[in-house]
């Protein structure tokens, strides 16, 4: 999956925790992320997306630092790996 795709899913997951009161729980966020091959190790930059996207997530907790500016791309998919094999980013 490329980081185009990724991002598509992520806002979707977004929408997800907005229509449920902005508030997802890890088991939720794992049914919905099933299909998409991310990694359990990678669950935790899920997580710090939705936090940063005003989604809470019981049971995490975000770092300060992880604060994102308007118009910046979120720090947790910065660090999320291109699995496609393409060098490309954007």
């Amino acid at each position: 999956m490329d980081q185009r795709e990724f991002l598509r899913q992520m806002e979707e997951l977004v929408e997800f925790g907005k229509a449920r009161e902005n508030a997802l729980t890890k088991e939720e966020i794992a049914d919905y992320c099933s299909d998409l091959g991310i990694p359990g190790k990678h669950m935790e930059l899920v997580y710090a997306y939705l936090t940063e996207h005003q989604i809470q997530v019981p049971g995490y907790k975000s770092s300060s630092h992880d604060a994102v500016e308007p118009g910046e791309e979120p720090e947790a998919v910065q660090r999320i790996p291109n699995t496609s094999g393409s060098t490309e980013r954007n």
